[in-house]
């Protein structure tokens, strides 16, 4: 079960896009910085505060407010990066539903396990035990009891 949670356990941590972002703010003028942070996030719907505003309106529109990704850079507070997270957002709803899955076939297996020890342990021997009282009501001569001698040395 540990080993199926920690496979499935996503965390999207977005260092590498804060940092980049950081970057770029100490330096906005550069252009090199710029393309590189526009080549390395083709899922970038906005940036702002650079002095060069670029925002993809239509994209915005499209997605839902947990697909977006806001990051104010940490050195100047003007400067903010949107991303598109959606294929991330699927990736990580699909892991919760394995794990989901994974736990209630867990359960299942484990409940039919218990209900069949329970079985064998508690209630055969007391059917057995009913059988037997019944067999006894009916017929008080067809049970024969033996009778042991013990001896006991003195």
């Amino acid at each position: 079960m540990l080993g199926i949670f920690s496979f499935l356990d996503s965390d999207f941590t977005p260092d590498g896009r804060q940092l980049q972002l950081d970057a770029l703010s100490r330096h906005p003028e550069s252009e090199i910085l710029r393309q590189g942070f526009f080549e390395a996030h083709p899922n970038l719907i906005l940036l702002s505060g650079i002095g060069y505003d670029f925002i993809n309106i239509e994209k915005i529109q499209e997605l839902r407010n947990i697909e977006i990704l806001s990051l104010i850079a940490e050195s100047d507070s003007s400067v903010m990066a949107s991303f598109d997270i959606s294929k991330e957002t699927a990736t990580q709803a699909w892991f919760s539903l394995c794990t989901t899955l994974s736990v209630t076939m867990l359960l299942a297996i484990l409940s039919c396990l218990f209900s069949r020890d329970a079985y064998k342990l508690m209630i055969q021997p007391i059917e057995k035990m009913k059988l037997t009282v019944q067999k006894v009501g009916d017929n008080p001569s067809s049970i024969h009891f033996t009778i042991k001698a013990i001896q006991v040395p003195f």
